[in-house]
């Protein structure tokens, strides 16, 4: 338990061992489904995976089966998007909405090397959603890819 502002709140840490692997679609998949979750989070976990390979396939023109997920494919991301489906399963909740997205401006590094922000396939994923957008109150990464993955 932990204090974030006047709310008690459960702190999650993940703590891993692994170096970095780039994994594939396939790879994340194959966890993901040797896993005991619920077939729901298994399969909503998996949806986002994929949607995240199909807006890298689209931005580095290759196939979805040839994209390497860098920063999404490390255990504690796949623990992100797990997590995160597997609230929604707890909550009930089946459909999302949100405001519009704010999209802020800047750069970040990545495995492939300094990007613009609102990073490529922040933007690719929010377009394939039709999520309407406003400007962000400055400079800085408002939303990352697997969020927008997650809203998509």
């Amino acid at each position: 338990q932990v204090m974030r502002g006047p709310i008690r709140a459960t702190l999650v840490s993940v703590e891993t061992t692994e170096d970095t692997q780039h994994r594939n679609l396939t790879d994340v998949r194959e966890l993901i489904e040797g896993s005991r979750l619920p077939m729901w989070v298994q399969a909503h976990a998996i949806a986002t995976f994929a949607r995240l390979a199909i807006a890298e396939a689209r931005i580095h023109g290759m196939p979805v089966e040839e994209v390497h997920f860098h920063e999404v494919g490390a255990l504690d991301a796949i623990v992100d998007v797990v997590g995160a489906a597997a609230g929604l399963h707890a909550l009930g909740v089946t459909t999302l909405y949100a405001s519009p997205v704010p999209l802020s401006h800047g750069w970040t590094n990545s495995a492939h090397g300094q990007l613009p922000l609102p990073a490529p396939a922040t933007l690719e994923l929010l377009a394939a959603a039709g999520a309407p957008t406003v400007p962000g109150p400055g400079p800085g990464e408002l939303v990352t890819p697997t969020g927008a993955a997650l809203l998509a």
